[in-house]
C-alpha cells in the first residue's frame, strides 16, 4: 500500500513539483488549489500503483522513480521523467483503467483527485482540471508527432536498404540461374564423352 505524504509540510517536494511542466502553466492560485486535491503517494518496487479493469479517479504526476505500464501481462512502456503523467485517459474518458501501472524502484508520485476537482468545477470554482488534461494531451500529442517523424524516417531507411536486399536476391537469382547453366552444359559435355 502507497505510504502518503503531506504536501504542504515539504517544501522541497513542493519546489519539484512546480518544475513539472504541466504544472509551470498554473497561476499561483491554481497551484494552491491542486496541491489541495492532491497527495504524495509512495510505492515499494513491484507495488500496483493503477489495476487494469478497475475503476478511479486519480491522475498520477511522476516525481521520481520509474514505472511501468503493461497491459494483459504485455509490457508496453517504461516511464521515468520527472513529470511524466499517466492515469489520466480513463478519468477524461470515465472507463475502467486500460493499463497496470507497477513501480520498477521506489516511486513517488503526486496523486490528483480528478472527482474532487470535478465537483469543483461545477461549482464554477475552479477549471484546473481542464488545464491540467490540455497541458497534458498537448504533450502528448507533440511526443507522438516527434515519435511518427522518428518513425517514418525508419520506414524511408528501411525500405531503401530492402530494395538493396531484393536487388542482391535478384542478383544471386541471376548468378545460381548462370551457374545453373553451366553445370548443366558440364554435365551433358561429360555425358557426350
Amino acid at each position: 500500500m502507497a505510504e502518503i505524504i503531506g504536501i504542504e509540510e515539504n517544501n522541497e517536494l513542493l519546489a519539484r513539483i512546480k518544475e513539472i511542466p504541466t504544472m509551470k502553466t498554473l497561476s499561483d492560485e491554481e497551484f494552491a488549489e491542486m496541491t489541495k486535491l492532491s497527495k504524495i503517494c509512495q510505492y515499494l518496487p513491484g507495488e500496483k500503483i493503477i489495476k487494469e479493469k478497475y475503476f478511479d479517479n486519480r491522475i498520477f504526476f511522476l516525481i521520481s522513480g520509474k514505472v511501468e505500464i503493461s497491459k494483459d501481462n504485455q509490457q508496453l512502456e517504461i516511464i521515468d521523467r520527472i513529470g511524466d503523467t499517466f492515469g489520466e485517459m480513463s478519468v477524461i474518458q470515465g472507463l475502467a483503467r486500460s493499463a497496470t501501472i507497477r513501480a520498477l524502484e521506489e516511486t513517488t508520485c503526486l496523486t490528483v483527485d480528478a472527482s474532487f476537482a470535478e465537483r469543483l468545477r461545477k461549482n464554477e470554482k475552479l477549471n484546473l482540471l481542464d488545464k491540467i488534461f490540455t497541458e497534458v494531451l498537448a504533450s502528448r500529442l507533440r511526443m507522438t508527432s516527434e515519435q511518427y517523424a522518428g518513425a517514418l524516417q525508419t520506414i524511408n531507411k528501411l525500405e531503401k536498404k530492402c530494395k538493396i536486399f531484393s536487388d542482391l536476391v535478384d542478383g544471386l537469382k541471376e548468378l545460381h540461374k548462370s551457374q545453373s547453366s553451366l553445370i548443366d552444359k558440364a554435365e551433358k559435355n561429360l555425358e557426350n564423352q
